[in-house]
């Protein structure tokens, strides 16, 4: 024990068909994420690395190579795949080499892919003829057909190199041997992982994963290890033999910030990019420079939009959103060529062009605001304050037809456009919810209506079915709010309920309206129409919430405040059916998404002992507080599967989308080891609290806690060798 305590570790991380490969070697130094500066991990990790072809500076065996932060990687003219990465052992310095070799056809058609911008030049020795500049690198190098039907390509960024097998219709899985030089033994643990021991240390491939793609539906293949001697294959499932089959495990995250505090609160998924919105007080929010305000507005926090790739890979554009006072967007959506962004402002000169609906600051301590801009970011091409003489804050938007509709919360008894509306008179109390309706080009307020009784009411989420918008949120109303006849529930439940309130698409009319609530607090944060039914979800502190009996989970899970899941029918007559989400802590849901027969929910959980965790990407608490993502069936009589998302200190999930096969988690966190955040846009968190972007496959499965990535080789402290920060 004491000599095992002598000893650190370096590690690599590699992306192989799909898995998370862990290569630990001893050495003599280490350092800790604390001592490594946050802006040289985000530049080292955020690194693309291009391959480089050969043309004299290396062995003429090599045919491509690339130099990551963790080593190099060379690709042979015989299709070897050799890494050289830093080791030491008893204190001296050296090599250790892994070398893989496919027992397939030979590779004759190697070549570079995807020619990237970055120019590689060499000037070896003192005679020029034989310097090399301004040669062309690569992406991705494409090693062929390297089995009958199934082909090997080969990326590196970062401290990472992947490795992925494509397998056509015709190719079989079972063909892909391949051979490790230099293992000592070779085995599959009780976790389906492989483990490879070496004279440097051990070697630990995750579990591989397989799917096929069908449009924009991804099935998920069984595939395991096969292990024979030093070498190793892949067992796999049955699949359509029709259709290409893939190993790659899509799971990705991202930290987005910078030496501020920094919160997503909602995304969007459209044309293949991942658009994301929130509130920032970082002077240096990344890659802002090129968008349509490329500084702070000066105040005490801006909103923010930023542009991801669908693999939040790539930060393609940023930028903020703000006047001189405080700034923030609540809610995104993307229509046609533009992006939607809707919130709060206290900036009397928050950023507008002219012809807006209402040019003017309405009063109090902030006006709901909503803006537009073009898909690219750079260019803003309307925004409209709304509000009236106290505070107004807008935190849900829907397109319906040729119209933007808003919902939030407004103190103001004078709010903009609630003549003729449904409701045109203020509740009482301390705020009213409040709904608005506005043209595309956010010149035109058409109509607005209050939505309320004689004390607090908030609205948080609004969606469309037909000729209808539904609202949902939390009221202290017990008496007199617009409840109607026939309603799923027409009595106040206890301190607070959620309701849930059926309009029509002018605002003229109440159809119906309902609380939903036991004899404690609940509250509403987020709604959803699928078929002919409504969703809502949120938090609830009552033991005795309506329509749990038959649900995935009947009982208080415990701690102060389950989430909640209900299901009303369009009518919102009394057929609901409720389910508890939650374990022994706090559990909070903020965000809902339908999709293919599923509901999915995210939030926050402190319980370490969260329902449906065990198969889940991450399915170990990560500690103090987690995001969560849960997936129940459509009649909410099943929690099919969750799963954890966070690191060792806080994290909250705000916002939700599901895209085809994948689910998308936006919200804040304070964890340095956010699992999946190698090879994100935005790798090492830069500040206390930054927003986060995660991407996982719809099923909620996979190996979230071993991010393809690595670590980083930076100096250390007496100026030779390299230092290591283990992941």
């Amino acid at each position: 024990m004491k000599e095992a305590k002598k000893k650190t570790f370096r590690r690599m991380t590699l992306a192989m068909l799909g898995l998370s490969v862990s290569l630990m070697v001893a050495g003599p130094g280490s350092v800790s994420a604390g001592n490594v500066p946050q802006e040289t991990q985000r530049k080292l990790m955020g690194l693309s690395v291009p391959f480089v072809p050969n043309q004299g500076q290396l062995d003429k065996q090599v045919r491509f190579f690339a130099r990551t932060f963790s080593g190099s990687v060379y690709v042979t003219d015989q299709g070897r795949t050799v890494y050289q990465l830093p080791a030491g052992k008893d204190g001296n310095h050296g090599w250790v080499l892994v070398e893989e070799t496919e027992n397939g056809l030979p590779a004759s058609e190697i070549r570079g892919e995807k020619e990237s911008q970055t120019k590689a030049s060499f000037f070896t020795g003192n005679d020029p003829s034989k310097w090399q500049n301004g040669l062309a690198t690569y992406e991705m190098v494409n090693l062929g057909e390297i089995y009958e039907g199934i082909t090997l390509k080969l990326r590196a960024w970062g401290g990472s190199v992947e490795k992925l097998y494509h397998v056509v219709p015709g190719g079989d899985p079972r063909e892909i041997r391949i051979r490790l030089r230099g293992a000592e033994s070779i085995a599959v643990n009780g976790r389906g992982e492989m483990e490879v021991r070496t004279g440097n240390g051990p070697v630990v491939f995750s579990r591989p994963r397989a799917f096929q793609q069908a449009g924009n539906h991804r099935a998920e293949i069984e595939v395991a290890y096969h292990v024979d001697g030093n070498s190793y294959g892949f067992e796999v499932g049955r699949y359509d033999r029709g259709r290409e089959l893939v190993i790659d495990p899509l799971i990705q995250s991202t930290y987005l910030g910078g030496g501020g505090t920094d919160s997503a609160l909602s995304l969007a998924v459209s044309g293949g990019y991942v658009y994301v919105a929130g509130s920032t007080s970082s002077a240096d929010f990344p890659l802002t420079s090129g968008g349509y305000q490329p500084g702070s507005g000066g105040g005490t926090k801006d909103a923010y939009v930023a542009k991801l790739s669908s693999d939040l890979k790539q930060l393609i554009r940023s930028s903020y959103l703000g006047g001189g006072g405080s700034d923030e967007a609540r809610s995104l959506l993307v229509s046609g060529d533009s992006v939607y962004v809707a919130g709060a402002t206290s900036s009397a000169n928050f950023p507008f062009t002219s012809g807006c609906a209402q040019a003017t600051f309405g009063g109090g301590t902030s006006d709901a605001f909503i803006s537009k801009l073009n898909l690219d970011l750079t260019q803003l091409t309307q925004s409209t304050y709304l509000g009236g003489n106290d505070t107004d804050v807008a935190y849900s938007m829907a397109v319906s037809g040729d119209s933007v509709y808003v919902t939030g919360h407004t103190d103001s008894t004078d709010f903009p456009g609630r003549s003729g509306g449904a409701q045109a008179t203020f509740g009482g109390g301390t705020s009213d919810a409040f709904i608005s309706k506005l043209t595309m080009d956010l010149t035109q307020l058409t109509q607005s209506t209050y939505l309320g009784g004689s004390l607090l009411d908030e609205a948080h989420s609004l969606a469309f079915s037909g000729e209808y918008i539904y609202v949902t949120g939390h009221t202290y109303s017990d008496t007199d709010f617009p409840v109607t006849s026939g309603c799923a529930q027409a009595t106040f439940g206890g301190l607070s309920d959620a309701f849930i309130s059926k309009l029509n698409l002018g605002l003229t009319s109440t159809v119906q309206s309902t609380y939903l609530g036991g004899s404690g607090y609940d509250f509403s944060h987020a709604l959803a129409v699928s078929g002919d039914s409504v969703y809502v979800t949120g938090a609830t502190y009552s033991p005795d919430f309506p329509g749990r009996s038959g649900g995935a989970q009947p009982v208080f899970g415990g701690g102060s405040v389950d989430s909640f899941v209900s299901k009303l029918n369009l009518d919102l007559t009394p057929t609901v059916q409720s389910t508890y989400l939650g374990g022994s802590a706090d559990d909070t849901a903020s965000a809902l998404a339908v999709s293919g027969g599923y509901v999915y929910v995210a939030g926050s959980t402190s319980s370490s002992d969260f329902p449906g965790t065990g198969s889940g990407a991450q399915p170990t608490f990560g500690g103090n507080q987690d995001a969560f993502v849960s997936r129940l069936n459509g009649s909410l009589t099943q929690l099919v599967q969750s799963t954890y998302i966070g690191g060792t200190d806080i994290e909250d999930a705000y916002s939700l989308a599901v895209s085809g096969s994948y689910v998308y988690v936006a919200g804040q966190t304070n964890s340095t080891d956010l699992p999946g955040k190698t090879g994100g846009a935005q790798p090492a968190k830069a500040a206390n609290k930054d927003s986060f972007v995660s991407l996982l496959s719809d099923d909620l499965k996979g190996d979230l806690k071993k991010p393809t990535g690595g670590f980083y080789v930076i100096p250390n402290k007496k100026g030779g060798g390299a230092a290591i920060y283990l992941e």
